[in-house]
């Protein structure tokens, strides 16, 4: 699990490792 701070200022947090199948949305919107 990794955190990436998004635009927002807002900490974000995506659950890649455990859910490889999990599509995170606001991943989307930090690499936008």
């Amino acid at each position: 699990v990794y955190a990436r701070y998004t635009r927002r200022g807002g900490l974000d947090i995506n659950p890649w490792r455990s859910n490889s199948d999990f599509v995170p949305s606001t991943t989307r919107l930090v690499r936008q």
